[in-house]
């Protein structure tokens, strides 16, 4: 009889575990899942990329996003509504952000367009805790799930330390929980 993890207590368990992770393992680890993820095909192919924007204990989004600036790719950052709805919004090296009700940092309202028919290449993905069979637990809202259903044709990739990939079968995964297509991590990439 396989005996399931409850996603509540992996959430608890790996939010204190990435709080724990040293400052300078943290750096070497944010570095080597940078240098997989610039050189990867998902990346080189992608003009327009969804990403969030990082806050600590979260693997560093920072210098992802600067690089798709450099690289002259439109970088597209979640915003959230109602009803477990997000919509992604344009954004450029100018823009500015604030936090929103639940603490995540999102586009200033009056400093964005908004684009209805996004067409995003590539979503980096956000999780706490990955699986070999490319499941995720997330933060816990359901958001990139309703979204990732709508616009399948979108690839994902997700960034984690080592630390946050665990065994398969490890949760019960859910009908309405959506598989990443690769996890990047500083040890590999799980395809």
């Amino acid at each position: 009889m396989v005996v399931f993890m409850d996603k509540k207590e992996i959430r608890i368990k790996h939010l204190r575990l990435l709080k724990n992770i040293d400052e300078d393992k943290r750096k070497v680890y944010d570095q080597e899942i940078f240098d997989k993820l610039i050189s990867s095909l998902e990346w080189n192919n992608a003009e327009q990329i969804g990403i969030t924007i990082s806050e600590f204990p979260e693997l560093n989004t920072h210098k992802i996003m600067n690089q798709a600036f450099f690289d002259n790719k439109l970088i597209f950052v979640p915003k959230i509504y109602p009803r477990h709805q997000m919509k992604f919004i344009n954004v450029n090296e100018k823009t500015t952000f604030v936090k929103n009700k639940f603490g995540l940092i999102e586009p200033n309202i009056a400093n964005f367009t908004l684009h209805n028919n996004v067409n995003l290449d590539l979503m980096i993905v956000p999780g706490l805790a990955f699986d070999l069979n490319k499941n995720r637990i997330g933060f816990g809202g359901g958001y990139y799930d309703r979204y990732l259903e709508q616009h399948n044709l979108i690839k994902t990739v997700s960034l984690a330390y080592e630390e946050m990939i665990l065994p398969k079968f490890s949760w019960k995964v859910e009908n309405t929980d959506i598989k990443i297509d690769k996890v990047i991590t500083n040890d590999g990439v799980i395809n």
